[in-house]
């Protein structure tokens, strides 16, 4: 007789929440990604403000100051300084949304985890009653032949 196979009633939300973390690590991915951007554009204004101002500085020190320079220099370094808020706000706002996303994502795993642990139980539990049954008709085959072969060892001790 063939054993039924395991089958957990559970698996299909087993595997929505595996495409629903998958997609979420999709998007944690993205937003890292989104976030390292705006890092790198802060880094590239914050080297260009400082290059404006040893410009300054250089020009200040080596001759006579242009003042039409001076204020273009002025107006730039405000205006990268501007930048370098906005683009400041921006990755703030993409740090809480990573954060948010690694949530979301924690959940997620949390309760396929939960799925997963179920899983094991009820397969662990089946196993034992397959385990239960095969030992069941291992027992009834073993007293099958023993009560035929029983009729034959008496009657050769009554002879």
């Amino acid at each position: 007789m063939m054993a039924e196979p395991f089958t957990f009633r559970l698996e299909t939300i087993r595997r929505l929440r595996r495409q629903e973390r998958d997609a979420q690590r999709r998007v944690l991915a993205k937003v890292i990604a989104e976030a390292a951007k705006a890092q790198e554009h802060v880094q590239i204004l914050n080297d260009q403000l400082h290059r404006n101002v040893s410009r300054l500085r250089f020009a200040r020190d080596t001759g006579p100051i242009d003042i039409a320079a001076l204020r273009a220099s002025e107006f730039h370094q405000g205006w990268l300084q501007r930048c370098i808020l906005e683009t400041g706000q921006v990755l703030g706002d993409r740090r809480h949304e990573v954060e948010r996303e690694r949530e979301n994502l924690a959940r997620t795993n949390q309760q396929l985890r939960v799925l997963d642990k179920l899983r094991e139980r009820q397969y662990a539990r089946f196993q034992l009653e397959q385990n239960r049954q095969e030992q069941a008709r291992h027992d009834e085959s073993a007293l099958s032949m023993y009560q035929r072969s029983r009729p034959l060892i008496t009657r050769r001790e009554g002879v």
